[in-house]
């Protein structure tokens, strides 16, 4: 995913009944049960509140960045991280606020937490763009998949994090999480340029062929990776 045009990564669900519908709703369980029972509808109540309210601030969130108020944007997700703090798209899109500002640390922190909650991983945030991890650390750099693949939206988020290390400077870091991101996607045609860009820079042009090689036979985008193969040219 592009740092300046995030792709939309959290659909609406089913709109929920209004505060009044749910109000009514509390009111005639309380008249028709135990109090146990009527404190478990006004939890429930309130967690839907809640819930809706979270996608009303990430649609939002997502709506600022398109139209580059970053800092509005990270208000909102402030929001949201405070109610959540493990709301990996949240996260994540905190992330891309920072990078957006400079802030590569913190941008990095925020990334590398999104990908770890989401996995389920021990989190783990450098202070600084950094490769590999220290002590009993996981890296989310090197998460095995071999029994099972990557869920589509963490591709994203090992984009984003490609991103980060690309403008850092750290090429063999952005290569690892580029490749990460294609574990997730093998189509993403994001993920594919940039990395087939990265192993330029590495003065490696085969490498560069051959991953846009892989993405025109894992995509349904062959006509654009086709282009992009064009401008490439082995040694």
């Amino acid at each position: 995913m592009c740092a300046t045009q995030p792709q939309r990564l959290y659909r609406m669900c089913a709109r929920v009944s209004t505060p009044m519908v749910l109000g009514l709703l509390v009111c005639v369980l309380v008249a028709a049960a135990p109090r146990s029972a009527a404190s478990a509808a006004s939890a429930a109540a309130d967690r839907t509140a809640t819930a809706a309210s979270t996608h009303a601030l990430m649609e939002r969130s997502m709506g600022l960045l398109e139209a580059d108020r970053t800092q509005e944007a990270a208000t909102v997700l402030d929001v949201v991280l405070g109610r959540e703090p493990e709301h990996a798209d949240a996260l994540h899109l905190r992330g891309v606020c920072h990078m957006r500002t400079g802030a590569l640390g913190p941008a990095e922190a925020a990334l590398r937490t999104s990908i770890a909650v989401s996995l389920g991983l021990p989190q783990q945030a450098s202070a600084s763009p950094s490769v590999g991890s220290s002590g009993s650390e996981v890296d989310v750099l090197n998460v095995d998949t071999s029994t099972g693949g990557l869920p589509f939206r963490v591709g994203n988020y090992y984009n984003s994090l490609g991103v980060l290390y690309q403008h850092a400077g750290l090429r063999e870091p952005a290569v690892a999480a580029f490749r990460m991101a294609l574990r997730a996607n093998p189509a993403d045609v994001n993920a594919i340029g940039s990395l087939s860009h990265v192993y330029d820079e590495l003065h490696q042009p085969d490498a560069a062929v051959w991953v846009v090689e892989e993405g025109v036979k894992a995509s349904a985008w062959g006509k654009e990776l086709v282009s992009l193969l064009g401008t490439r040219h082995r040694s």
